[in-house]
């Protein structure tokens, strides 16, 4: 046997406690674990396997226990303990089980087994049968083929369910066997035959799916050595709490001699309640006697540890409450901030205090540094403490201090005081056609289905002139046009169909898809014959239908070599599309031409344009990640290949005001929409993954505005990432600072989110000849040439200069020169 470490049992009574027992103890399973998949062994080496349908965590007879479903599915419905803890010749095994519902007619559940149906095979558990014999009231048992037989407890256990039992085998060196029920043992034979030597199940019997357990079972014990009858009821009556307050009614007997006593007491008068007391292993009674010194010698005082904890388990570098400062920080610091929020998480106020922050309070945290910014605050979003309450680390207008007053992300420059709390509507795509969902402070909220589509909608895009874009997922899918107020759809192209096949779209089926800069519909396709057939494009009337980038089939990077297109995302003019078997990223200009592949994402599909680069998101044999990628060809500088929600591809991701969320599904177009939250993305800070269940089906997403006949410069904004009711996301802010007002940008189909995308004049020729001014322009857009000689009086030289259909500049040329020095300036006329 292992080797062996001593425990006391002690045995409750209506008088003070006797010599405590001793006895010697070789396994013990305290099925205390909260998550995981390994049942620790406490006192020896032999741990269990969690199966995954066991449910951990649950009220126990000593703490936590394990729940045991009531259906046996083999392994996941079990623990399965090795085969060296089957015990030898002596051995006692004890046991706390809690049963979820009486026991059915002919019914059987093992609670330890070691029953593989060979020779040797054992069990003890539950029978309504008294097998051989007539069914009457349940019954415990031990079945032994390879000695004892089939021996059943003389009484009846009453067949109802929600009470814990205490349930036993001993057997002893010459063989002698006894079978105990709530501390009461009985003779049931006498065998030195060896127990079968297999893995032992808990809850069921192992290497089958049979006689499964339905309820909680906890403390499972394995001694190499028979427990007497005395041991046996103390063991059952271990820890007992008859009154329910908290506190054993032994360990009350002995301090009080009465049960008259609860947890939340102090009867000493020391700080610590009886509930502390009795964890610790203090002298209620005594105020001299309470927890101190640092016996777990993890840098916290004990007392502090049962204060904030109840127990020793935390260490100095946890963090109990999730604030971002350790508890060791907590309790040495010798300032902090006490704050208090609104409903909707915001600060309402702090309140300075001086000595040791509470570790079991997000809201109490230290601020060594004096800055009005909590130093958990700080270290969750700056990884450090040199920021403070007046500086602006995401350079978005708005200072640390009143983003942590409002609850908006201080690292990201999408996330605002003004837009934390602001309602988005987005479009999502799915097996029903397309779908609206208002969403506010991260909550998603169903509001009205679109357009129905037959078959459904793959991707989903929208555009500043306030309509939504669309594959469809139908027979013969199509790209259309949908207008969000009234839900009407227009056809632009079907696939196999008029300009398709002469373009060449004949089998594949369309995937991601979004409105260029020229104003274009773009989609890219997968599958299908000629393997994927490449991007193509088509004018928003539906005309001038072409494959853009056709696939060749080659071989070479930039042959185009992949069959499975997933999404597009344009940055300037450049065209980005995912290719989720080629693990890359496709980097193409204006033209089309291949610029460079950008690699290391693994299983590449959903594109996003953030503020500090490319997100892509990934997934590959079952692991799901995100990955921001340098859109100039740089490796990936931040990677989060957290798991976000089992085994679904990710699709597609958009940003809500500084959160970003994927789209998922599993195996087809009925998924979920998950959330991601990112709170830093600089290298190599991972992002911060919050799963949620938000829309129950979906495929793709896109913020939008909800009416085709609405102000369209909310839907630009919405589309590039702006909040059109902040200040820096407003018509008249500059969001990034390139000295071009965002309506501007907006007039000229320029990029808000680019500084060297701008309203700037350059110029060709000479004085002698004339000099051309071209700026940037779009049709119809009406501009006035001025001119001055000395930057202060300005003349109209030119009163009217129209921007030209298909062409995206203007330009006026000034006469040849002949006088003095002229200045121009050429003015936007909205």
């Amino acid at each position: 046997m292992k080797p062996v470490t001593r425990i006391l049992l002690f045995l409750a009574a209506t008088a003070p406690l006797a010599t405590p027992l001793e006895a010697t103890l070789v396994h013990q399973y305290k099925f205390d674990e909260t998550s995981g998949t390994v049942a620790l062994d406490s006192v020896g080496t032999q741990n269990g396997d969690i199966g995954s349908g066991v449910t951990l965590n649950q009220p126990g007879r000593l703490g936590k226990s394990f729940q045991f479903p009531a259906t046996a599915a083999g392994a996941s419905s079990r623990v399965q303990l090795p085969v060296e803890g089957v015990p030898g010749t002596a051995f006692s095994m004890p046991a706390f089980y809690n049963r979820a519902a009486p026991l059915g007619n002919g019914q059987q559940m093992h609670i330890i087994s070691g029953n593989t149906g060979g020779t040797g095979r054992w069990s003890i558990g539950l029978n309504d049968n008294d097998n051989p014999g007539p069914g009457i009231d349940p019954r415990l048992f031990w079945f032994h083929s390879g000695g004892a037989g089939y021996q059943v407890f003389s009484t009846p256990i009453a067949n109802v369910a929600g009470e814990w039992v205490h349930v036993g085998i001993t057997r002893d060196d010459t063989g002698v066997t006894r079978l105990y029920l709530n501390g009461v043992g009985m003779d049931i034979g006498s065998s030195t035959e060896p127990l079968a030597s297999t893995p032992i199940g808990i809850g069921e019997r192992p290497n089958a799916s049979q006689f499964q357990f339905n309820g909680r079972i906890d403390a499972v014990r394995f001694y190499d050595t028979a427990l007497t009858d005395a041991q046996m009821a103390a063991a059952a009556a271990e820890n007992e709490d008859t009154d329910m307050d908290g506190l054993a009614d032994s360990w009350e007997i002995q301090y009080f001699g009465n049960l008259s006593q609860n947890g939340d007491n102090d009867p000493d008068s020391d700080g610590f309640n009886n509930r502390i007391e009795f964890a610790a292993g203090t002298d209620p009674t005594l105020a001299s006697s309470f927890p101190t010194g640092d016996s777990d010698n993890d840098g916290l005082d004990d007392g502090y540890e049962y204060l904030n904890f109840g127990s020793l388990e935390q260490t100095g570098s946890g963090d109990f409450d999730g604030d971002g400062s350790l508890n060791s920080e907590e309790f040495e610091a010798t300032a902090g901030i006490l704050i208090a929020r609104n409903a909707n998480g915001s600060v309402s106020g702090t309140t300075a205090f001086t000595g040791s922050s509470s570790s079991k309070d997000p809201n109490s945290q230290p601020n060594s540094d004096g800055d009005t910014l909590p130093d958990g605050y700080e270290y969750k979003y700056f990884f450090s403490l040199a920021e403070t309450a007046a500086g602006d680390f995401d350079a978005d207008g708005f200072t640390n201090g009143a983003e942590f007053l409002a609850n908006s992300l201080p690292t990201r420059k999408a996330s605002t005081p003004d837009n934390v709390h602001a309602t988005t509507r987005v479009a999502v795509s799915d097996n029903l056609g397309i779908e609206e969902f208002s969403v506010t402070d991260r909550v998603w909220t169903y509001v009205r289905r679109i357009a129905p589509i037959t078959g459904g909608v793959y991707g989903v895009t929208s555009s500043s002139d306030g309509f939504l874009y669309a594959a469809t997922l139908e027979t013969a899918p199509r790209i259309i046009r949908v207008d969000p107020a009234s839900g009407a759809v227009t056809t632009l192209a079907t696939r196999n169909t008029g300009a398709a096949v002469a373009a060449g779209w004949i089998a594949s089926n369309p995937q991601g898809i979004r409105v260029g800069p020229d104003g274009k519909i773009y989609f890219s396709t997968a599958f299908g014959s000629p393997a994927g057939e490449g991007v193509f494009r088509v004018n928003k009337d539906g005309t001038g239908f072409q494959n853009f980038i056709a696939r060749t089939g080659g071989t070479a990077p930039d042959d185009w070599a992949l069959n499975n297109a997933r999404d597009l995302q344009f940055i300037g003019n450049d065209l980005y599309v995912s290719a989720r078997n080629a693990n890359a990223i496709y980097h193409f200009n204006s033209a089309g031409g291949f610029v460079s592949l950008l690699s290391n994402v693994a299983g590449a599909q959903g594109l996003a344009l953030e503020e500090d680069g490319l997100l892509a998101a990934g997934n590959s044999v079952g692991v799901n990640s995100l990955v921001l990628v340098d859109p100039n060809g740089v490796p990936p500088v931040v990677s989060a290949s957290r798991a976000i929600g089992g085994t679904p591809v990710i699709l597609n991701v958009i940003d809500l005001n500084g959160d970003t969320y994927s789209i998922t599904f599993g195996s087809g177009p009925g998924g979920t929409v998950g959330q991601i939250l990112r709170h830093q993305v600089t290298s190599p800070y991972p992002f911060t993954v919050v799963v949620n269940a938000l829309p129950d089906r979906g495929n793709d997403l896109t913020i939008f505005t909800s009416s085709g006949g609405g102000d369209p410069y909310i839907a630009f904004a919405t589309a590039n990432g702006l909040d059109p009711n902040s200040p820096n996301g407003s018509r008249t802010g500059d969001f990034d600072g390139d000295g071009t007002r965002n309506e501007v940008e907006f007039a000229l189909g320029l990029n808000p989110k680019d500084g060297t995308s701008r309203f700037a004049v350059t110029t060709s020729g000479t004085p002698a000849t004339g000099i051309t001014l071209t700026w940037p322009s779009q049709p119809g857009v009406v501009f006035e040439v001025r001119s001055s000689t000395d930057l202060v009086d300005f003349s109209t030289v030119e009163a009217t200069v129209t921007g030209q259909p298909s062409m995206t500049t203007a330009s006026f040329t000034v006469p040849a020169a002949s006088g003095p020095r002229r200045f121009y300036r050429v003015q936007f006329k909205p």
